[in-house]
């Protein structure tokens, strides 16, 4: 990825005076945080302070095998969730105090995370989110624009899916379903089910175009027993990227995110 790309990457510099209002945002509010490096990552809750730059962060993990990693002056990426994503460039663990655990800020800055329409944010292996046809799977907590009750015609299909836009997504199907796919097939009733750490819901698709069927090939290597089926939404209204961000109680960022920051910030 050449330095002109990167700096077109989706990630647009916060005002100092705006990042230091998200810092105050999370000094006053508990803020879920992901940190990251090339040897640990971890997510942990931040806790009400007032102490210049540092965030307090009260983690989730802190077990032997986390704590022989964490070790001062170590540096991270952190994203956090506000409505949308953001990230700090650096931060640097200062110690342990009691309970907590504090993090100094390097230079205040934060970049906000810009999707746009044609951005897929990838989720296989890392997220359960299926597409099926048919049958809701009982599930309550269902999102639909049409209104009523989504017809229950049974489950013609269930594949994991691989990423997800605004307007669209790809799925990982098995190669005996091939025929069911062909370029530029409408497919209807669309079900998507999210179930994470006790967290479940559904969200429907009334219509979507196939817009290819290619061999999936992961890591360089191909798997000759799935395709990889993408579908443009016909519906501009519903969105599952929104949903899927609303059913997240994580800051989710993908790897491929994670990575295109670290070199978008060193590409500066």
């Amino acid at each position: 990825m050449t330095r002109k790309t990167l700096r077109q990457a989706p990630f647009k510099k916060l005002l100092k005076q705006r990042s230091i209002q998200k810092i105050e945002q999370m000094n006053f509010a508990t803020t879920r945080l992901l940190f990251w490096n090339d040897k640990i990552s971890f997510e942990g809750d931040s806790v009400s302070h007032k102490q210049g730059n540092a965030i307090w962060l009260r983690t989730f993990f802190c077990g032997d095998e986390f704590q022989h990693f964490l070790i001062p002056n170590q540096k991270f990426s952190v994203s956090f969730k506000h409505g949308i994503h953001y990230f700090f460039a650096q931060a640097s663990f200062l110690g342990k105090q009691g309970e907590y655990y504090a993090f100094e800020i390097f230079n205040n800055q934060i970049y906000k995370l810009e999707r746009r329409k044609k951005d897929r944010l990838r989720l296989f292996p890392y997220k359960k989110l299926e597409i099926s046809h048919g049958q809701r799977h009982n599930i309550a907590n269902v999102i639909s624009l049409r209104g009523g009750t989504v017809k229950n015609s049974g489950i013609n299909f269930c594949f994991p899916i691989f990423d997800l836009g605004q307007n669209g997504l790809s799925f990982l199907a098995s190669d005996e379903h091939n025929d069911l796919f062909g370029a530029r097939k409408t497919l209807n009733d669309l079900y998507l089910t999210y179930n994470e750490n006790g967290n479940i819901g559904g969200f429907e698709i009334t219509g979507a175009q196939i817009v290819y069927n290619i061999e999936f090939i992961d890591g360089g290597k191909q798997d000759s027993h799935r395709r990889k089926i993408g579908i443009n939404i016909i519906n501009p209204h519903e969105n599952p990227l929104k949903w899927f961000f609303e059913m997240e109680k994580e800051p989710y960022v993908s790897e491929e995110e994670r990575v295109l920051f670290q070199r978008y910030i060193i590409s500066l």
